[in-house]
């Protein structure tokens, strides 16, 4: 199966611009405005000053060994400016873990979306995130459940085969990827520290 490849830049932050990818089924364009419309419910928890535009372009790959098939194209989406007000930690914020019904390499398939940096209104006196966060961040999770035609998906990408001490062999394709649908999500309430803006 091919998949289709979306960028998501996130602008406005001090220590640079970040990305967050997601995956579609291939065979038709991504169903962009369920995903801004899920990602639009963050605009009120982000930090202040923070954008989110949805490229409208990306790369179909090959599920299996990751090479790129083809490219697909859609209408442009409208910004995502955050409301968000008070100050905030650049590297800080929450985190959506997606869940499916997938088995890769033995484990159940997992995917994950950093949401950094959040604003201070959205932490409690420990830290933890407050009910009005991780209603925000569920509203992601709601949205993406929308888009049905492609459906989102989680990507298992591909592994190269290695030697015997433990080394890719130079040269070799990897093989063994699987793409699966994402089935729901869940929210740890514990804040994350995002150590590099593609995480």
């Amino acid at each position: 199966m091919s998949i289709q490849r979306i960028r998501v830049v996130w602008g406005g932050i001090p220590t640079g611009a970040g990305i967050s990818t997601f995956y579609a089924e291939g065979g038709t364009v991504p169903d962009l405005n369920k995903l801004r419309t899920a990602l639009d419910n963050l605009k009120t928890a982000l930090a202040p000053g923070v954008t989110l535009q949805i490229q409208n372009s990306g790369d179909t790959l090959d599920e299996t060994n990751g090479k790129l098939t083809g490219s697909w194209a859609s209408t442009s989406q409208a910004v995502i400016t955050s409301t968000g007000t008070g100050s905030y930690a650049a590297p800080t914020g929450g985190c959506i873990n997606w869940t499916t019904e997938g088995i890769h390499n033995g484990r159940r398939l997992r995917g994950r979306t950093f949401v950094v940096p959040m604003n201070v209104g959205q932490y409690g006196a420990t830290g933890q995130l407050l009910a009005g966060a991780v209603t925000a961040l569920q509203g992601v999770i709601n949205g993406i459940m929308l888009a049905v035609t492609p459906h989102y998906v989680i990507w298992g990408r591909p592994v190269k085969p290695k030697d015997e001490n433990g080394k890719v062999i130079p040269g070799s394709e990897g093989t063994g990827g699987i793409a699966s649908v994402i089935t729901g999500g869940t929210i740890p309430t514990k804040a994350m520290v995002l150590t590099s803006r593609r995480d």
